[in-house]
């Protein structure tokens, strides 16, 4: 946006400031002094249309974002391992909502920094730690159809397991144990009884994922304590997350029934399955490691067929002021599965959408230029103040207009900024 354009809407901001009623954002909410005021009326004025004239990010930058990501997931984590589901930066307080496969996928996003080496590698260990002890407390033994196995429980209903949160555990649990940082720093005996790989964990959890596994390759999506029958009902969500799952496990204790199951799974994905949202993410995130260990022409078909498709759903959504990362995350690991087998010309959509939105979600991510913002209600204007930074600094918002910070959004985003700073760095290989 250029000078003119900008001076121009401050100049209608502060007019309507002046003419429109002011009051308190939040109960309690201190009264702002004229300095800070000004301070938010230029984060405010900043905000107008900025990611428009965003330049692509440079490292630099995305190592900002996922630093700060990270302190903030870090942060949100209470002593039990738990996380704090959803936070309101500009009122102080955590609101009751929770998720047991959004609190798995929080762990994993830890697991998917620390296993690249980035963000504080000694806090993230001692999160993983808890969350590890938080999951452990949930998990329960059981037999399906002859196999035992182990499953993380939902607190919300003792009896049963969902197979996206053991999935997601799983992964976490892997990347933690695989981390230089954790294999450098930590003795054998040190975790639990069999020793730091958390055998009976990792072992317990993917039986689970192939003792629901159907024969057409999909997977039912939960398990109840108690029940003779099982429902066989799918959830793209979790088809995806314990196809990224199984994935991971054969990489760690390679296993030719293991990849009988993961082979038996993508052809139902491939063939069976229609395009979905909910199942894209996750299947691109299994593709980029299975297309890294075994390159198929099959894979990276499917990626950008896929991709392809989600991309024309989402053109006339650059405009839209809700959070968008799960979209990014998505784009930017199915590119990683085919960007290899295209030519430079071929890349550029693909290269031009994934800069656009890291650079338009990166306005989302709470910093100090957002510490005294200004808010309209229609012709209502207020002011309100980040309490505690600590807390609020590196959480991604729910949208532009929707003050509250989400785990699953915050972590989708940094996946996306770890995910394409991943890609970059092959590609000045």
């Amino acid at each position: 946006m250029d000078t003119f354009r900008r001076n121009t809407l401050a100049f209608f901001l502060v007019f309507s400031l002046m003419t429109t009623p002011l009051s308190a954002f939040a109960v309690g909410a201190p009264t702002l002094t004229l300095a800070q005021k000004v301070q938010a009326l230029a984060a405010a004025v900043g905000r107008l249309g900025g990611y428009r004239s965003s330049a692509w990010l440079s490292h630099e930058d995305r190592t900002d974002v996922i630093e700060s990501a990270v302190a903030w997931l870090v942060a949100a984590q209470e002593e039990d391992g738990h996380f704090r589901y959803e936070y309101m930066p500009y009122e102080d307080r955590y609101l009751d909502d929770d998720n047991i496969v959004r609190q798995a996928g929080a762990f994993y996003e830890l697991g998917e920094v620390l296993r690249r080496g980035q963000g504080d590698e000694e806090a993230i260990t001692e999160a993983m730690f808890s969350s590890i002890g938080y999951f452990a407390s949930l998990t329960q033994e059981g037999i399906y159809e002859g196999k035992s196995f182990r499953c993380v429980t939902d607190p919300t209903s003792p009896a049963r397991c969902k197979l996206g949160a053991t999935a997601l555990a799983l992964v976490g649990i892997l990347s933690f144990v695989e981390s230089e940082y954790y294999q450098t720093h930590y003795d054998d005996d040190l975790a639990d009884p069999d020793g730091k790989d958390y055998g009976h964990l990792t072992s317990g959890y993917a039986s689970f994922l192939t003792a629901l596994q159907k024969e057409n390759g999909g997977f039912r999506s939960t398990f109840v304590f108690g029940r003779d029958v099982q429902s066989d009902t799918e959830s793209s969500y979790a088809n995806g997350e314990a196809f990224l799952a199984l994935a991971r496990y054969e990489q760690y204790r390679s296993d030719e029934k293991i990849q009988r199951s993961l082979d038996t799974a993508f052809q139902h994905l491939k063939n069976d399955v229609p395009f979905d949202i909910p199942l894209y993410l996750w299947v691109m995130a299994a593709l980029v490691d299975i297309n890294a260990q075994e390159p198929r022409p099959e894979y990276e078909a499917y990626a950008r067929a896929y991709t392809d498709w989600r991309m024309a759903g989402f053109t006339d959504m650059r405009e839209t002021k809700h959070n968008m990362c799960a979209y990014l995350e998505g784009i930017v690991l199915g590119y990683d599965v085919f960007d290899g087998s295209l030519p430079p010309s071929a890349r550029a959509p693909y290269r031009d959408e994934i800069e656009f939105w890291l650079a338009k979600e990166r306005a989302l991510q709470v910093a100090g230029r957002d510490r005294y913002r200004v808010m309209f209600d229609g012709r209502t204007a207020s002011f309100a103040m980040i309490a505690d930074p600590e807390r609020a600094y590196g959480g991604f918002l729910t949208g532009e207009e929707e003050f509250t910070q989400r785990i699953d959004f915050t972590q989708h985003c940094l996946n996306s900024y770890l995910v394409w700073d991943d890609v970059q760095e092959d590609d000045s290989q």
